[in-house]
């Protein structure tokens, strides 16, 4: 899966912030990991890679499209090509 982060962030709702200028590209075939301290964003930035929440700012490209830029059915499909396996059942 393609996916490209420019300058994302996020803010949840009562002003703290998750995210802040996040940027990187991640190319077919290649494999990440995210490691760091609770609370440093990591679920957050799943999240968002997964388009479960949209960023407060910054763009995001999945697959060649821009999520936020996407009808509904056009954005159900996109989704349907993402999958996330949790660590624990949710």
């Amino acid at each position: 899966m393609s996916v490209t982060l420019n300058n994302v962030s996020l803010i949840h709702i009562g002003g703290n912030r998750a995210l802040h200028n996040i940027s990187l590209q991640l190319k077919v075939g290649e494999r990440v990991a995210i490691i760091g301290p609770s609370g440093a964003g990591k679920t957050s930035l799943l999240r968002i890679l997964t388009t479960s929440l949209r960023p407060t700012s910054g763009e995001i490209t999945l697959l060649g499209q821009n999520p936020w830029r996407l009808k509904r059915k056009a954005l159900r499909s996109l989704r349907a090509r993402i999958g996330a396996i949790h660590q624990a059942p949710p």
